[in-house]
């Protein structure tokens, strides 16, 4: 799987589907709300003609086509993480995605999962990849762009004014990310109202979360709601750095892309080809994440490519899953770099008689005479909420296509099982 990475438009846009691939193969890709809605959005418009509603859709498809669909986890929206963080249940902030609860499975043995299923978002992008698009998705497209143009910068900028001290120097954005943590942590309680207006939450509820944050005994804010406290700093810093003109105010989508950084929490590495997301991201990397620029990673997908590319009739053979290992331990790029920072040492460790990046050829899995996998398959529902603590597995359905550019992904032996299933 490897080391957890959040990946933007951009970042895609810049890859070939046969460099995309090494996503999926070397990282476990967090996909959060906002890529959907970046991609989506593009069903407004296209690269040569913004009337032309069939070049949008071509362009989507092609974006969603360089999606990671293996190893993924679409993160749950802020906003729920926002409202799960202020009612008590804090969201981990460790470097991995938060994704819905599914249904709770137990095997015979007595050990209890938890079964994702498919996730609606891996479905959406397979009907991207095909060109189909429901009519919501086009209405959500325009209602998202529609969004992005109007949203009223000045009533928000009348707010956040009336904390900038007077004098405070904020010429740089490193000033401002430091000034802005100040703040919050230095704040009572009145920083909840202005976390309410800025989160447009139902006033009604003010009152009930400053009794709470009082009751509470917390120093400050962070320690009553950490993701939400999180939240609103990168929303105060976008805001001052706009009022400072450090960042733009007249190019919508940079609250699009500001809001990318919302998810930092819940990955361990961030790729962007995006201009402001090279200026602020750094900034935010606080609990050990990396970011890697667009170029440096589209570089160090089209090694991997080129190396892989050896032993095409190999691949042909078994499918690239079964076939790549991790990544091959004599070169030296991005990806290698973050394997060494986030995962095991021996993965550097060389397999005798096996080319560096293979692995071993691995017997066939079948149901039938696999008692363990026999076990998890067969499986009942249990009720309850178990604690992540007690869940001693989690299965995912995942779909993909056989092939993905140039590469067989799975065996033929797969495939025609596959066939035979579907019959």
């Amino acid at each position: 799987m490897g080391p957890v990475i959040l990946i933007d438009k951009s970042a895609l846009e810049m890859l070939s589907i046969d460099q995309s691939i090494w996503l999926d193969e070397f990282f476990f890709t967090n996909i959060c709300p906002m890529l959907y809605s970046e991609t989506l959005a593009d069903l407004t418009k296209s690269r040569s003609d913004r009337d032309n509603p069939v070049a949008a859709m071509e362009l989507v498809s092609e974006i969603a086509a360089k999606t990671p669909v293996d190893g993924v986890a679409p993160c749950m929206h802020h906003r729920d993480l926002i409202a799960q963080d202020m009612n008590g249940n804090h969201p981990n902030m460790d470097g991995r995605p938060i994704v819905r609860a599914g249904k709770v499975k137990q095997e015979a043995s007595g050990r209890v999962g938890m079964d994702l299923g498919e996730f609606s978002e891996a479905k959406a992008l397979q009907r991207w990849q095909n060109g189909e698009f429901e009519e919501m998705e086009k209405e959500f497209a325009l209602a998202w762009r529609k969004d992005l143009d109007t949203t009223d910068y000045e009533a928000i900028f009348a707010i956040v004014k009336n904390i900038i001290p007077t004098g405070r120097k904020l010429t740089t954005l490193e000033l401002v990310k430091e000034y802005v943590d100040e703040f919050v942590a230095n704040s009572d309680e009145k920083i909840l109202y202005l976390m309410f207006q800025l989160f447009g939450i139902n006033p009604s509820m003010y009152q009930i979360f400053v009794d709470a944050y009082k009751s509470s005994g917390a120093k400050n804010i962070v320690e009553l709601a950490p993701y939400a406290t999180y939240v609103l700093r990168v929303d105060l810093f976008f805001y001052v750095a706009m009022i400072k003109g450090l960042i733009s105010p007249n190019r919508p989508s940079n609250k699009l892309d500001i809001a990318y950084l919302y998810y930092l929490p819940f990955c361990q590495v961030f790729t962007s080809a995006d201009k402001l997301h090279a200026k602020t991201v750094p900034l935010f990397c606080e609990q050990g994440q990396i970011f890697i620029p667009g170029k440096d990673l589209k570089d160090a997908c089209k090694e991997m490519d080129e190396y892989y590319s050896q032993f095409q009739d190999q691949i042909e053979e078994r499918g690239l899953m079964s076939f790549v290992g991790y990544p091959p331990y004599t070169i030296d790029n991005v990806i290698t770099k973050a394997w060494d920072k986030f995962c095991i040492p021996s993965w550097r460790d060389p397999i005798d008689g096996i080319p560096p990046g293979v692995q071993k050829p691995i017997e066939k899995s079948d149901v039938k005479s696999n008692p363990s996998l026999k076990e998890m398959m067969d499986t009942k529902d249990i009720e309850g909420t178990p604690s992540e603590d007690s869940i001693d597995f989690m299965t995912v359905t995942h779909r993909m296509r056989a092939r993905r550019g140039k590469y067989k992904m799975v065996s033929q032996d797969v495939i025609d099982a596959n066939k035979k299933t579907d019959q």
